[in-house]
């Protein structure tokens, strides 16, 4: 199911997990995946939002459900929950690589400079900042010219 990339191929495929095993409580994700994948990210927030809570309350599941709700309150543009949502991440983890994320989006170039730091000393490679879907063509803008001479992008033939 992972490697379904379009909205409509992952929507077939939510409607008949659902069927099949209706009480499975990673469907809001897999619903959220599908609606953003179709653009659809009000949708996303909208079919997550009544279960953020319970899926966040279990390990196996909250890390994919941050992703898939910072992710898109990032595509709705409504940075300041997604930032709140980045750093409630954080605090259950320590790893603020959302936080990262979000200020990118928002175009926070020096927030982004601090939290990649860290990121670097808690031993994130630069090749995952550029292989982000948002991180990325961020860190590669004009914008971000101070922050790409501090982490470089490792050429093609040096990437996992």
């Amino acid at each position: 199911c992972g490697e379904l990339k379009d909205g409509k191929s992952l929507a077939a495929v939510v409607v008949a997990h659902r069927a099949a095993d209706p009480a499975d409580p990673t469907l809001p994700l897999w619903d959220a995946g599908a609606r953003g994948l179709a653009g659809d990210h009000v949708g996303a927030v909208d079919a997550l939002r009544p279960h953020l809570a319970v899926l966040l309350a279990d390990e196996a599941h909250a890390v994919r459900a941050e992703d898939t709700w910072i992710r898109a309150l990032i595509a709705c543009k409504r940075f300041d929950e997604a930032l709140a949502a980045a750093r409630n991440s954080t605090a259950r983890d320590g790893d603020p690589y959302f936080e990262a994320v979000v200020h990118a989006a928002r175009g926070n170039v020096d927030e982004t400079r601090a939290v990649l730091l860290t990121l670097a000393a808690q031993g994130y490679p630069a090749e995952r900042f550029y292989r982000d879907a948002i991180l990325g063509p961020v860190m590669r803008s004009e914008a971000f010219a101070d922050v790409r001479a501090m982490f470089p992008e490792p050429p093609p033939d040096a990437r996992r």
